[in-house]
């Protein structure tokens, strides 16, 4: 008993010190092709602790899903140690179009879970365009970026 109080107070301590904030920019509602909004914060990532598989403010591997052949999905966001996650799993086509854009001034790497051709390295300042594919348009993946990250990017 007394071991596993010990664990459960390590990891909320551990918790409590490794929580990294994301930083990002999105533009919220468009009129006239002009953003109407602009929030701070990350959009369409979460993040998980690294080595823990905790995630904080109740965000990690995304379970939801999105449908891109109704809608492109934008995202980005940064962290200094954490690995992030698109919020979403995506099915609807195929082949999929993935643009990144790298702001960090460290190689930024970037995996397709679930689709083949999609584990990139970006060096630091670059963007990459790349295609990913799965086997039936109900087939789900989604993404992950490797800390240090500094990104934004669009999925078609």
């Amino acid at each position: 008993m007394k071991k596993s109080v010990k664990k459960l107070l390590v990891i909320g301590m551990s918790v409590m010190m490794f929580t990294i904030p994301v930083y990002a920019n999105t533009n919220i509602g468009m009129a006239n092709n002009k953003s109407i909004a602009t929030v701070a914060g990350d959009y369409g990532v979460g993040f998980e602790i690294p080595g823990t598989s905790v995630a904080t403010r109740g965000l990690g591997k995304p379970t939801d899903v999105w449908n891109i052949s109704n809608e492109p999905y934008d995202f980005g966001g940064s962290a200094d140690n954490s690995t992030l996650y698109t919020n979403y799993k995506f099915k609807g086509k195929t082949s999929y179009t993935i643009t990144v854009n790298n702001d960090h001034n460290k190689t930024l790497t970037v995996k397709c879970v679930g689709a083949k051709g999609g584990n990139k390295k970006i060096k630091g300042g670059n963007s990459a365009t790349f295609t990913v594919t799965t086997n039936k348009v109900d087939n789900t993946f989604y993404i992950s970026f490797l800390a240090p990250s500094n990104f934004d990017g669009t999925v078609k």
